[in-house]
């Protein structure tokens, strides 16, 4: 399996075939508004989200970046991993908005 950034998502792929994506877009220049963790549904019960929202904490450590948690994934390991509170943003819903 492979890890991509790419246009405001990170991808993990199996060969050639996108089967897991976490997508966000910049709130503002230091956040990112997580809004969609997907996973085929021929991958799922693997921890390949828990690998995506991994890649997704590291990049926004290294960049310095909050994250607002608007998909319900990520919205649950923020309630559930104090260790992540200290990059949640302000602007968080009370519950998630997560698009697919």
């Amino acid at each position: 399996m492979e890890i991509k950034h790419e246009n405001n998502s990170i991808k993990l792929y199996q060969s050639d075939q996108v089967i897991g994506e976490i997508s966000y877009q910049y709130y503002d220049e230091n956040t990112l508004d997580v809004y969609k963790t997907f996973v085929n549904p021929e991958y799922r019960g693997q921890g390949l989200a828990q690998v995506l929202l991994k890649e997704l904490m590291k990049f926004a450590t290294e960049k310095e970046l909050l994250v607002i948690p608007n998909c319900s994934y990520v919205y649950t390991a923020f309630l559930n991993n104090p260790q992540f509170k200290k990059y949640q943003h302000p602007t968080v819903a009370a519950l998630p908005s997560c698009r697919l």
